[in-house]
């Protein structure tokens, strides 16, 4: 099932049947305001999106990504929604300068790499992944806006000291998670 949930004034579009195609899907969406997409459908690769420049919020939760790609004209998109697929690399996200939260729990990501083209990033949500050490961490270092970090049930190992000092080099980080990580017995 399809749905979405809109800016109140826009409220007549809640759901669509299953479809194999994602432009079929959302063929009928043209508005140049927030929206907020939804679809577990078992989409492979996010595709025909180039004309929906307006969209803001896009969740593809639960579906078998192994790439983020197909999302360079969605200049204005502020929060993206990949948990729970099948993505290993952080890649894709070059056009979006003004992405605020991105989720990619659930996948299978080793490192951070590819982050840093999101500067106005504040909150990165990437539990249960394969991240392994300080070194897969390093692009945090490109991001001065990130208030909020989750990085708990990773595979983060490494001496406790050496990963609070990285951590406390990141000016603007308020909350994090790192609890269900080996590293978190040497701190």
């Amino acid at each position: 099932i399809f749905t979405t949930k809109v800016s109140p004034e826009i409220s007549r579009f809640t759901s669509c049947p299953r479809s194999e195609n994602l432009h079929e899907v959302i063929e009928d969406i043209r508005w140049s305001m927030s929206l907020l997409i939804q679809y577990p459908l078992g989409f492979k690769k996010i595709e025909n999106l180039d004309e929906y420049t307006g969209l803001k919020v896009l969740y593809l939760e639960g579906n078998g990504l192994s790439k983020i790609e197909g999302l360079s004209k969605c200049v204005e998109l502020r929060a993206l929604y990949l948990q729970e697929n099948l993505i290993e690399n952080i890649d894709g996200l070059e056009s979006l300068a003004v992405l605020d939260s991105i989720n990619l729990s659930n996948n299978l990501i080793e490192s951070l790499d590819g982050i840093e083209k999101c500067p106005s990033l504040s909150s990165l949500v990437i539990p249960r992944n394969r991240l392994k050490d300080i070194s897969s961490l390093q692009a945090l270092s490109s991001l001065p806006k990130l208030t909020v970090l989750d990085v708990s049930h990773n595979h983060l190992a490494g001496d406790g000291e050496e990963m609070i000092k990285f951590l406390s080099t990141l000016p603007a980080l308020r909350v994090l998670y790192l609890k269900g990580n080996p590293v978190v017995e040497n701190i």
